[in-house]
């Protein structure tokens, strides 16, 4: 006699999308620690000059951005511009008060515009994920043997 599937408790769902979370701001981190690293010996390399930086670390942002907006869209498949978001949020907003901090607590334009640019980018990770083809899952039979 076959068993019932066991239906998914609310908790369940909510521990999986804290999981979820959590795991995207870590691989936000480190992806936006690699690349930040990556970017900084490329500008030293090449004497950048300060502003040629702004762009370089923005750059490093974005795709870390986008990174974390695609692995939150790959696991939950479906509302790519709201995982996305909402999974890049934390951090992004992290690095903007850290950007103010540092900026003696002045709000300029281009801090809310890197801001905006960065919100886009894991949005658009998003919907990257949602929206790609997912592999065949390739179903094992049992043969006699």
């Amino acid at each position: 006699m076959p068993s019932k599937p066991k239906k998914r408790k609310k908790s369940d769902t909510m521990n999986e999308r804290t999981r979820l979370f959590i795991r995207c701001q870590i691989i936000s981190a480190v992806v936006y620690i690699g690349l930040f690293l990556i970017c900084s010996v490329i500008a030293l390399s090449m004497n950048a000059s300060k502003s040629m930086m702004f762009y370089i670390s923005i750059a490093a942002f974005a795709l870390s951005s986008f990174i974390c907006g695609f692995y939150a869209g790959m696991k939950t498949r479906k509302n790519g511009l709201a995982v996305g978001l909402l999974n890049a949020l934390l951090f992004n907003t992290l690095i903007l008060l850290i950007s103010i901090t540092v900026n003696s607590f002045k709000i300029d334009f281009t801090a809310i515009i890197s801001y905006a640019i960065l919100l886009i980018c894991s949005m658009l990770g998003g919907i990257a994920a949602v929206n790609t083809k997912q592999k065949p899952k390739v179903k094992v039979k049992k043969g006699k043997g």
